[in-house]
């Protein structure tokens, strides 16, 4: 199957999950109310229940309220896009790793190139007579990206035909590559990261409710100062 391919069928998995679509709309929403209220100086005098009516007559109650509302929301929302983030981080984890820059194999002379070369001619190196034989078959490779530079690691896994189980070696990067080397890894990286949102749309729709709940948070902690801003730029 073809990356087109694998995109298209991610982005009906992703458009056919009901339970995200409602905890997304439900951040969005929330996260738009505080914005309004937050932004325009507006305060709900009356909120509808089922049987009775209240007032807010403290606006910083309310806010308080409501950014522990919207607090639950994106626990819930969190719980239901990490499959799908995860999923999708692999699209460009995937065209990461095939760049030459960070890891490449020259068949003819059995050598992998690359920032990641190191960690990967390890790996080879120790199963060689297993890959000349055909023992090893189905072996990819693994990229993962903590937010903590220092904890990312690369790993690698295969399926070994005379033990019947699939095996594998992970690596701490920077204590392998060393600090100059992880920064350069890392600049590559981000150029991926970023490109990630022009190239999968599917990266927005599950990254544009964060984005407008952290404004939300914003505006909450800045609400004193907002009134003299939106002054300054009249």
């Amino acid at each position: 199957m073809t990356e087109q391919e694998r995109l298209e069928a991610f982005h009906k998995e992703l458009n056919n999950d009901k339970g995200l679509k409602s905890k997304r709309q439900l951040v969005t929403y929330v996260s738009l109310v505080i914005l309004a209220i937050n932004l325009s100086g507006a305060t709900i005098k009356e909120a509808n229940t089922f049987l009775f009516k209240i007032e807010f007559i403290q606006p910083e109650g309310l806010n308080i309220l409501l950014a522990l509302t919207l607090f639950g929301c994106i626990v819930r929302y969190l719980n239901y896009s990490y499959k799908h983030t995860i999923k999708l981080s692999g699209f460009w984890k995937e065209r990461f790793l095939s760049d030459p820059r960070v890891l490449g194999f020259h068949s003819d002379s059995d050598n992998y190139y690359g920032i990641l070369s190191p960690l990967a001619q390890k790996i080879y190196d120790d199963n060689y007579d297993e890959y000349q034989s055909g023992t090893i078959s189905n072996s990819y490779k693994e990229y993962i990206s903590h937010w903590l530079p220092f904890s990312k690691t690369y790993s690698q896994y295969w399926y070994n035909k005379q033990y019947g189980d699939e095996l594998g070696e992970s690596f701490n990067i920077r204590k392998n590559i060393g600090l100059i080397k992880l920064f350069k890894l890392l600049t590559i990286e981000y150029i991926y990261r970023i490109e990630a949102y022009f190239r999968y749309p599917e990266t927005l729709d599950l990254k544009a409710p964060l984005i407008i709940a952290s404004l939300a948070y914003i505006s909450i902690l800045m609400k004193g100062k907002i009134p003299a801003f939106i002054t300054f730029l009249g």
